[in-house]
This record gives structure tokens, C-alpha cells and sequence, in this order.
């Protein structure tokens, strides 16, 4: 079947069944179907599943097909593609929860360094949501897409939100990690009149 876990579970220890449970009936049959055929069929629906199952069940080339699924859909990124964007950004972050597993990280920085646009909205899109929404690892993968390039453009959007605020100013913790990200911190070096903005807002 194409896996060394399979084959040592049920061939050598003479397994009849093995408890799959956590994972859905169609992502499970897709992956059987895979092992015997030899050819992994993707679907975003099944992706993220199939993708762990694979790595579950030591499937390296299933593993390999999974991540070059992910590197295509990577790679039909344009600046409009907020949707499939915020897709990658969830599987990415699973994947780095579950597996601390950089591979998607790595794909979906390497495409969206050039998107300025859609980087922007996606860290936008994520620092506007509820605090309890935003897991540590997260945000780490959200910060990665953090450009000094932008900084000015990011720090002018979130003074806007702080002034928008009651007071005193309650910072979410991502909120005040991204206030001391080195690879930032460097604009408000060079605008002064940003700093003051930012330093009346905060204080």
C-alpha cells in the first residue's frame, strides 16, 4: 500500500483494523485510493487531511504531492486572490501547530513577497480579528509576512485603529508583538512624525 506503517500494522502484526476516527470518511477514502493507486487526488477539501494522514502513516511520496499542491495553488496567487490566500494562511499554520512543519510557511512567504497588496490585507485581515482567535503560531506565520518595506503603510493603519479605540488603550498580544518587530521598528527609526503619532496613541 505504499506505507511502511501500513505494512508493518497489518502485514507483520496482523492488524484487521486500524481507529482512524478523527479524520472523515471521504479524506480516509482518498487516501486509501492513493496508496494503492500511487497517485494522490488533491482536492482543497481533502488537502489538509490527506496531507497529515500522510504523515501520520509515513507516505513520502503522498507527502511530496501534497506539497506541490500547495506550491501550485501558491503559485495561481495574484493580487485579488484574498480568498485562496487566507485558505494557505490556515493550512500553513496548522501545519506549523501540528507538525512544526515550516515546508507551507516557506512556499506561501516565497509567493506573497511580491504581493504587497494581498501581504497587507492578510496581516490586516488577521490583527482585526477577535484575540481568541489568534493562536501564538499564528501569529509568528502572520508576522513572517511582515515587511519593513510596508512597515510605514502597517503601523499608519494600526494608529488608525488605536485612535479608534476607548481609553485607556488595551493592546492585544499580537498587537503589541507586532509594535516591537525588529524587521518594522526600523520605519518609525526614519519617520519621526509616525513615532510621535504612534507614542501619543500608545500612551
Amino acid at each position: 500500500m505504499n506505507s511502511l506503517v501500513i505494512c508493518e500494522l497489518v502485514g507483520k502484526q496482523q492488524m484487521k483494523e486500524l481507529d482512524v476516527e478523527e479524520f472523515s470518511h471521504s479524506s480516509v477514502a482518498s487516501f486509501v485510493d492513493c496508496c494503492y493507486t500511487g497517485t494522490a487526488v488533491l482536492t482543497r477539501e481533502n488537502f489538509r487531511e490527506v496531507n497529515k494522514l500522510s504523515a501520520v502513516f509515513k507516505v513520502e511520496w503522498m507527502a511530496e504531492d501534497c506539497l506541490k499542491f500547495y506550491t501550485d495553488l501558491c503559485s495561481g496567487l495574484t493580487s485579488g486572490s484574498l480568498e485562496l490566500a487566507l485558505f494557505l494562511f490556515e493550512e500553513a499554520a496548522y501545519i506549523l501547530k501540528e507538525r512544526n512543519n515550516r515546508d507551507l510557511q516557506d512556499a506561501l512567504c516565497t509567493k506573497l513577497w511580491d504581493l504587497s497588496c494581498l501581504r497587507l490585507t492578510l496581516v490586516k485581515d488577521f490583527i482585526s480579528r477577535d484575540p481568541n482567535q489568534q493562536e501564538y503560531v499564528n501569529t509568528d506565520l502572520c508576522l513572517s509576512l511582515a515587511s519593513s518595506r510596508e512597515g510605514s503603510v502597517l503601523y499608519e493603519w494600526l494608529i488608525e485603529n488605536f485612535e479608534g479605540k476607548p481609553y485607556p488603550l488595551r493592546l492585544s498580544d499580537v498587537e503589541k508583538r507586532f509594535l516591537t518587530l525588529p524587521s518594522l521598528t526600523l520605519c518609525l527609526q526614519a519617520d519621526k512624525d509616525l513615532y510621535q503619532r504612534l507614542l501619543a496613541t500608545v500612551q
